[in-house]
């Protein structure tokens, strides 16, 4: 491999060897002072420059300012409530956030959970009487690894108290009723704006552009540290689910997954609720529908 490379290079007009070796030699009588500095402690920083005012806003409500970001000074005060300085009454302003999120729930027993949050002014916001402008802040609020909420509020000066104004962002949804533990927030997607969204028009439904799921509920809970059989049947989109030899639900309408080449048919798992928890044993697959009595012997069948 052969390669050619070219380049221009500027060189001082002092003639070589001859360069002042005396700016080599620092100056022993001209000391700096040390620099001095005022430390704050802001988790997840986000920097932001208002006039002459360097901000960071961070997470668990920690905020900071300096005009020459050596020198800092806290102004926010944590978690305080009521009279915080970001958000004055947590507990309210934020209630659209909290009540996905949680205050006192799951993983912040004892408190609340507000973190990671972004400051920039916004010149298009429209405020309440009718003036363009405002500082804006997204922040997230959870409880959970899982279920968490990012929501925005408004102020007209960038150190606020910042009024809510809406919840954008919902996750750590399930289909079906669920709950974390130590929390009595109840997952399920329709206690989120979903709903209304589709009522609104601007989603067309759950797993929009793909078929729709099926819902083939016996309202029965299984019993735990023990073996139950269950059985469900297919035939021409008739559902027909078992528990322990006995029909408990029935229904039309069942997508055809199994002879569709795109199908899928998965035991356990889903993509949107936790896995199974447990052990699966004795599963056998029928060429045709079985009808209820032979699914009923087959439930008194013991485990190896």
């Amino acid at each position: 491999m052969a390669i050619t490379l070219t380049l221009l290079l500027a060189i001082a007009s002092a003639p070589l060897g001859a360069i002042d070796a005396a700016a080599t030699v620092p100056d022993q009588n001209n000391k700096q002072d040390a620099p001095t500095f005022s430390n704050v402690s802001v988790h997840d920083p986000s920097t932001v420059k208002d006039g002459d005012t360097y901000y960071v806003f961070g997470s668990h409500i920690s905020a900071a300012k300096s005009k020459d970001l050596t020198n800092w000074t806290s102004f926010a005060n944590d978690y305080n409530t009521p009279g915080n300085t970001l958000y004055g009454d947590l507990s309210k302003n934020l209630a659209g956030s909290l009540a996905w999120a949680g205050e006192n729930n799951a993983d912040s027993k004892g408190g609340f959970s507000v973190w990671a949050p972004d400051v920039f002014w916004n010149e298009h916001y429209v405020n309440e009487d009718g003036t363009k402008g405002a500082y804006m802040i997204y922040y997230s609020a959870s409880s959970t690894y899982i279920r968490s909420a990012i929501g925005i509020a408004v102020a007209p000066k960038i150190e606020g108290p910042y009024q809510y104004v809406d919840t954008i962002i919902h996750t750590g949804f399930t289909k079906e009723t669920a709950f974390d533990k130590d929390s009595k927030v109840d997952k399920k997607w329709t206690n989120t704006p979903i709903q209304q969204l589709i009522k609104e028009g601007k989603l067309e439904g759950p797993r929009s552009g793909s078929s729709s799921w099926y819902t083939g509920s016996t309202g029965l809970k299984i019993k735990t540290n023990e073996w139950t059989h269950l059985a469900f049947t297919v035939d021409r989109g008739v559902l027909a689910v078992y528990v322990n030899g006995k029909l408990q639900f029935t229904g039309s309408g069942f997508p055809d997954v199994f002879t569709s080449k795109s199908g899928t048919f998965s035991l356990g798992v889903n993509w949107w609720d936790p896995a199974f928890k447990g052990s699966i044993d004795e599963l056998s697959i029928f060429e045709g529908a079985l009808p209820p009595p032979q699914v009923a012997e087959l439930a008194k069948m013991k485990v190896n």
